[in-house]
């Protein structure tokens, strides 16, 4: 094989037969990997969109197949009841007495008195005296009675310190400022109306088999948007059913 002569460019070597088989190869290959990288992205990540409008179709459930479905529906209602209800309270309450208290009681005491009694007096004397009044010691004594009126003053301080003990019964009256703080430890017992709309959902779960085979059913479509995912997609070879291929209906 002669050399090409390129003017004006850098290519001086000639071009094999084996080069040239290589690179095509290596391109071959590189174009198959970007076809298959791109079939996956594709089958990955689109999706078929086919818009039904007035189809008619024919189904059949497998046998065996299994379902679960969940049925949501709202309730109303209206709630009248007057429960009897059981409240343990067990709390300090405040207690204000705004009226006049009264009360009978009885007080029993020792009550100490120390004091001093001062008695400040006159005492009258009136009597008579009588003696014997020797004259001369060789004669006997004459006998004298001599009348005495005196008076004679009296002043008396006397201490006095004694334990006395009272047992009094009072009745008493009177006002509370003050808030009381009564302890409160009792089980309230009362009828509580209750009067409400009462809005629920229920969630019912139904799990069904079918357990025998079942026949075809018509199914009509007015209008839906089929969304098929590419990747779930794929090459199935089935022999036509004659009910299926029968109640098909015509272009």
């Amino acid at each position: 094989m002669s050399t090409p002569l390129v003017r004006g460019g850098w290519w001086r070597r000639p071009v094999g037969l084996r080069a040239l088989v290589v690179v095509s190869v290596i391109t071959l290959l590189a174009w198959l990997l970007f076809i298959v990288g791109a079939t996956w992205w594709v089958r990955a990540n689109v999706q078929a969109r086919v818009q039904l409008r007035d189809q008619s179709l024919l189904m059949r459930l497998p046998q065996g197949m299994e379902t679960n479905v969940d049925v949501r529906s709202r309730v109303m209602t209206r709630l009248q009841a007057d429960p009897m209800l059981a409240v343990p309270v067990h709390q300090t309450m405040r207690v204000r007495l705004p009226d006049t208290l009264e009360a009978r009681t009885v007080v029993r005491t020792v009550v100490p008195v120390q004091t001093q009694f001062q008695y400040k007096t006159e005492i009258p004397v009136d009597t008579l005296v009588s003696m014997d009044v020797p004259v001369v010691s060789w004669l006997p004594a004459m006998a004298i009675q001599l009348p005495i009126r005196v008076t004679v003053p009296v002043d008396i301080t006397v201490p006095i310190s004694v334990q006395l003990p009272l047992a009094l019964d009072l009745r008493a009256k009177g006002h509370v400022t003050e808030p009381l703080k009564v302890p409160m430890h009792t089980t309230m017992r009362m009828r509580v109306p209750l009067r409400a709309d009462i809005e629920a959902e229920v969630l019912s779960r139904t799990h069904s088999r079918l357990l025998g085979p079942m026949e075809p059913f018509p199914i009509q479509i007015d209008q839906a948007l089929l969304t098929l995912p590419l990747g779930n997609l794929s090459w199935i070879r089935q022999a036509r059913d004659p009910a299926v291929g029968a109640s098909r209906p015509g272009p």
